[in-house]
């Protein structure tokens, strides 16, 4: 019949995603910090499956596999060096379907979900534990002084206009961004006297206007990024960094340099 007809008629979407490289590098910029945290890369990652529609009548099919190997690293902040989390790339792959059993005379269908893993090999030092659980706290005061605000906001929204959940949002984060300072380094003058810095620039092509620190006063300052690829600076840490965090202090007409 007809609609015998249009119920045989079906589609299938088939799609498959490779990356020879993926890195997610975790940073703790709360409270003026500038601490890396932790680094996992993922590497020859391979993913594919298909979607089958039968009819319109009939239920869809599918299948998948992911797989990839995955290398970590986390940052000893008492050494300033990268130390190795996973001491071997660490394996997975993940399969699933939905199909009718091949054994069965049933119509039913059957859905198996999969997880091949290689052997887990992870080593680290009390100072990763350190780290977290001081990003956590931080995270902690700062979620908790955001949620503050924007109930102060909603309040004082109450007796006007009202204001939409986002930009309320939005608020409350700019009244909690104390917490979140961009600039971790300082000098603190007490020597009595006028006194000036200035930096190596990032990409090394000299150095930065000088600043005027009077005395009793606090300057706050951070390091040029080096160069990257893009448009912007890159964050390097331990002994990713490459290039040398200089600082010019002018006290009268003498200059003391800071090299590291």
């Amino acid at each position: 019949t007809e609609q015998e007809t249009k119920d045989k008629v079906g589609r299938c979407v088939r799609a498959r995603a490779t990356s020879p490289e993926v890195i997610l590098r975790v940073i703790n910029d709360l409270q003026g910090h500038d601490d890396a945290l932790f680094t996992l890369v993922g590497r020859g990652f391979v993913a594919g499956g298909e979607v089958t529609f039968p009819g319109r009548s009939q239920t869809p099919v599918f299948k998948f596999h992911v797989n990839t190997s995955l290398f970590a690293n986390y940052f000893d902040s008492h050494s300033n060096l990268w130390e190795p989390f996973l001491l071997k790339p660490w394996e997975l792959t993940f399969t699933g379907s939905r199909t009718k059993h091949k054994a069965s005379a049933s119509k039913r269908f059957f859905t198996t979900f999969e997880v091949e893993s290689h052997p887990c090999y992870v080593s680290f030092s009390e100072q990763f534990l350190v780290s977290l659980g001081g990003a956590s706290r931080m995270w902690s005061v700062y979620s908790g002084a955001t949620e503050k605000a924007k109930n102060l906001v909603g309040r004082n929204d109450a007796f006007g206009t009202e204001k939409r959940s986002s930009s309320r949002k939005s608020m409350a984060a700019n009244a909690a961004r104390s917490l979140v300072t961009t600039m971790p380094y300082g000098i603190e003058n007490h020597s009595g006297m006028m006194c000036a810095y200035s930096l190596r620039r990032g990409d090394d092509s000299g150095q930065t206007e000088k600043v005027m620190c009077p005395s009793g006063g606090t300057e706050y300052f951070r390091f040029g990024l080096p160069k990257g690829t893009g448009n912007g600076g890159r964050r390097l840490y331990g002994q990713d960094v490459k290039h040398k965090k200089t600082l010019y202090l002018f006290i009268g007409e003498k200059a003391i340099v800071y090299d590291h």
